[in-house]
C-alpha cells in the first residue's frame, strides 16, 4: 500500500512538472512573434583613427651581418615600426629576403 501511494505521488510529480514546462505550438509562436524578426538599427558610429605618426629611428643592424641577415634585420626594424605606430606608418612589404 505504501509503495503504491509512494508510486502515485511520484507520477502525480512528474506529470505537474511536465505540464509545467511543455508549451503548446501557440505558446511557441507567440514567444517567436514577441522576438521579432532580428532588425538591427545599423546607424553609423564614428570611426576611430588610433594610428600614431610615423617617427622611426633608424635601424641597428650590425654591418658585418650577410647581406641575407642583414635583409631580415632592416625588414624586422620596418615590421617593428608599423606595428610600433599602430599602422601609422606604411606597411612593410611580405617579400623575403
Amino acid at each position: 500500500m505504501k509503495l503504491s501511494l509512494a508510486v502515485v505521488a511520484v507520477a502525480a510529480a512528474f506529470s505537474s512538472t511536465v505540464l509545467a514546462h511543455s508549451s503548446s505550438p501557440a505558446d511557441l509562436l507567440e514567444m517567436r512573434a514577441a522576438k521579432g524578426k532580428g532588425k538591427h538599427n545599423h546607424h553609423e558610429h564614428p570611426k576611430h583613427d588610433f594610428r600614431l605618426s610615423c617617427i622611426c629611428e633608424p635601424d641597428q643592424c650590425p654591418t658585418f651581418l650577410t647581406s641575407k641577415a642583414l635583409c631580415e634585420c632592416k625588414a624586422a626594424h620596418l615590421e617593428g615600426c608599423y606595428l610600433k605606430s599602430q599602422r601609422g606608418c606604411p606597411k612593410p612589404s611580405a617579400k623575403k629576403c
